[in-house]
């Protein structure tokens, strides 16, 4: 009989646990799901992004989506055809960031590796220090699409303060779709 009157127990202090080390937000949309942890000092916000075809936006817990001098959010790129590789994704998109922002400047970062699948998430820095615009997105291909996590400020400071909670996000990238893929 005790063992039946444990099994509660464990599981409750199991989700403490759990929340003590940050939530997860399930990202669910056509053709793909995947899950991200919420890096301790931040809040997922799955309405703020809608108008702007986010899947999920992270802010800091002290402000509001439209208040923060820092943001984060996940979307997703599906690509144009089979063929299509993440640095073909990755030169698109560093292409469009030079035809609207002229001067900006475009380096590619260290591989973050996510845990525990260990895809590889090839990690570009734009910055744009006439506009002031400091952004990095990490790309994470899948068979169909690329996920995309990003970073942004307007302040240079904030940004590379935040960066680390940016890596913790990227490696926390799980794939809920790893045994198969749908295609959208």
């Amino acid at each position: 009989m005790k063992p039946i009157v444990l099994l509660p127990i464990l599981f409750f202090a199991m989700l403490r646990a759990n929340a003590q080390t940050g939530n997860t937000a399930i990202i669910y949309q056509t053709g793909h799901s995947y899950t991200l942890t919420v890096p301790e000092g931040w809040v997922s916000d799955s309405l703020s992004g809608i108008s702007m075809m986010l899947d999920m936006c992270f802010h800091p817990d002290t402000t509001k989506w439209t208040k923060s001098p820092v943001v984060m959010y996940s979307t997703v790129t599906h690509k144009t055809d089979s063929n299509q590789t993440i640095d073909d994704v990755i030169k698109m998109d560093s292409e469009k960031f030079r035809e609207s922002s002229p001067g900006v400047l475009v380096e590619k970062e260290k591989v973050i590796y996510t845990y525990p699948q260990n895809k590889p998430a090839h990690s570009v820095r734009f910055t744009n220090e006439a506009y002031k615009n400091y952004e990095s997105v990490a790309y994470i291909e899948e068979k169909y699409h690329v996920i995309m996590i990003v970073v942004g400020s307007r302040d240079k400071e904030i940004y590379e303060a935040n960066l680390p909670a940016f890596k913790r996000l990227t490696q926390s990238y799980y794939n809920l779709e790893q045994r198969y893929s749908i295609r959208p």
